[in-house]
Order: structure tokens, then sequence, then C-alpha cells
């Protein structure tokens, strides 16, 4: 039972990382079947197995952030509370309840998960100072709070907070960051900064689509801008921009 429980869980890890490559929820949701399969062959799987626990709660979270779905993002709280309390120095526990506690956050506007998030991201961060994908991540977070909140106070610590983060991720090399330092700068009115790092962004080819910039509530004011037009026409490949009409 011990060699097919494995053989179980490492088929749905497999899985797991089919869908996302594919993008094809229907890999995760077998992903998902085969977890359990695999650790309900194996009653003391909660003790002893906090690996194959992590794997399954990481695919529920993602299919949950695939679907939109609160159902899965639950269901992986509960397995990585569960690791937490085993095995509380588990690799990347702390994070990855962070990203789940924002993930429910933001679908649900709830400004109390939110907060959970971004005490487990201080916690995280602490083992871990130097992960540039990790405070690109907080920092996200710390908007989304900043957005949420009723207390200006709050609101303005939050920002500062957000953009110190942003500064320090793009020091250790992630160019992700010019990008939504031009969604903070938007969200401030400030054009002038918002238009710098959208450039900074285009410059480390680091801008998501076309139709997601145009898209992107943070934008709003740059969106709002005339020089908006000019920038996302900079981005269409030159037969576009020039070709007209015959």
């Amino acid at each position: 039972l011990r060699c097919k429980s494995h053989y179980f869980i490492d088929y749905a890890i497999l899985l797991r990382k089919m869908g996302e490559l594919f993008e094809d929820n229907g890999f995760l949701r077998d992903a998902i079947i085969h977890f359990e399969q695999g650790l309900s062959l194996k009653k003391d799987a909660l003790y002893i197995n906090p690996k194959g626990l992590f794997e399954y709660a990481t695919t529920l979270d993602t299919l949950g952030d695939e679907l939109q779905d609160k159902e899965y993002y639950h269901k992986a709280l509960e397995i990585f509370n569960r690791i937490l309390v085993i095995a509380p120095s588990y690799t990347n526990i702390h994070y990855s309840l962070a990203l789940t506690y924002a993930h429910i956050g933001e679908l649900e506007d709830d400004e109390v998960y939110l907060h959970r998030s971004i005490s487990h991201f201080k916690v995280a961060a602490k083992n871990d100072v130097d992960n540039q994908d990790l405070l690109l991540d907080w920092a996200l977070v710390t908007i989304q709070a900043a957005e949420s909140t009723d207390s200006s106070s709050l609101q303005k610590e939050y920002y500062k907070d957000a953009e110190f983060k942003l500064v320090q991720s793009a020091k250790l090399g992630n160019t992700e960051s010019y990008y939504h330092l031009a969604c903070l700068y938007s969200i401030h009115n400030n054009i002038e900064q918002g238009f710098f790092f959208l450039e900074k962004a285009k410059q480390f080819d680091s801008l998501p689509s076309i139709e997601e910039i145009k898209k992107d509530e943070w934008l709003e004011n740059l969106q709002n801008s005339p020089y908006f037009e000019d920038f996302i026409s900079s981005l269409l490949p030159s037969s576009t921009q020039y070709n007209t009409p015959q």
C-alpha cells in the first residue's frame, strides 16, 4: 500500500504540473482525485507525509485560482493549517498560507483574510529576506489591503509599505515589479511616475498583455491620460502602427 500510495501522489504531482503548463483545469481536477486516492491509502498520511498534503493543498489553491472558487481555497487553507501544526518549519508553508489567504481576501473583498495573509508573509520573510517573488506578492496583497480598508491612516501606511517592497523586489532582479510600481503610482494619480515605470517594464519586456493593461483597474488614472493611447500604440508591431489604407 505504501508504494501504491506514493504512485498516486507522484502521478498527481505530474498531473498538476501538466495542468499549470497547459492551463488545463482537467489535469488539475484529475490531480486532486489522485491525491485523495493516494492519501486515503495511508491513514497516517497527515503525520508522516506532509509533502503529499502540501502538494495536494497547492493544487487545490491553483484550481481555486483558475475557477475563482472559494471552496477550493478554503479546503487548501484547512490542509495548509494542518501541516503548520504537524510540521511548522515545513518549507514555504507560511508563504503558501499567505497566498491562499490573499486569494480568498481578494475574491471575497474581505479585509480580515488580507490581514491574515500579511501576517503569514511577515513570518515567511524572516527566513527568506531576499526572495524577490515573495516581496512582490506581499506588496500586491498590501495594495489590495490598502484598497479595502476604510482607515485613511492605515491605507497610507499600506501604500508606503507596498512601494518599499516593490522597489526592494526590483532591486533583487524582479522586473515585473516595474509594472506594479506603475499601477501604484497610477492609484496615487502620479501620472509622470506611472508612465516612467510602464516604460521601464516595457524596456525589460515585463508587461502583461495589451488587453490586461487596458483593463487593469489600478491603471485607471493612466488609462484616462492622453498619453495612454500613445503608449499602447508603441507596443504594437511597426506594421500595425504605420499601416494605412491603400
